[in-house]
């Protein structure tokens, strides 16, 4: 039997979010997500870090999950599960999206967007790009 436990509330709209995009690295899993306010669209990013594996299915509903695990990040354990080291199993299911299933050590929000390939590399090499 599985358990979830909210670990990290999504601040999103009650109609849901609007997109989410995932991009991965070797070390981690960065997520960003969109939802609307009364001021306009919103954009907040969510980081994992060291991941081993994660999956996401496109769906609009889950029965097997509780109304509260909905836009928010839950840390899910099984009586039997054995992960290695410190990875931990996380869901996150985003309404009217999907189910996003990692594993990783941990899970924490961003203040603010995570920096693009070009200024990594800027950095790295400095502004005198060839």
């Amino acid at each position: 039997m599985s358990k979830y436990t909210p670990v990290l509330p999504l601040r999103t709209d009650p109609t849901g979010n609007i997109r989410v995009d995932i991009v991965s690295d070797t070390m981690g899993l960065i997520v960003q997500y969109k939802y609307e306010t009364k001021s306009g669209i919103v954009d907040d990013y969510i980081y994992f870090s060291n991941i081993a594996n994660f999956s996401f299915r496109k769906l609009k509903y889950l029965s097997e999950f509780p109304s509260e695990t909905y836009d928010c990040v839950c840390e899910s354990s099984a009586d039997n599960e054995v992960l290695p080291g410190a990875v931990k199993r996380f869901l996150c299911f985003f309404s009217e999206h999907g189910l996003l299933e990692v594993l990783a050590e941990s899970v924490e929000p961003l203040d603010k967007p995570p920096p693009t390939l070009t200024e990594i590399f800027e950095k790295l090499v400095g502004n005198d790009l060839i």
